[in-house]
């Protein structure tokens, strides 16, 4: 039984792990649509990216 239980907490903490990595993608996901979204709201999407991956928050 204690083996049994074993394997359940080790998947449980795996499965908590991936879900970690996965909310820190969404994240990341989440501030290029806002980004994205603020551009093309400002009509400046086109230039976005254009001279490179350079993801900066808006300071204007």
């Amino acid at each position: 039984m204690a083996e049994r239980f074993e394997l359940l907490r080790g998947h449980q903490a795996r499965v908590r792990q991936r879900m970690a990595e996965l909310q820190q993608s969404l994240d990341v996901i989440d501030f290029k649509v806002g980004l994205y979204e603020d551009h093309l709201d400002a009509g400046s999407a086109g230039t976005l990216w254009r001279d490179g991956p350079e993801c900066a928050p808006n300071t204007y």
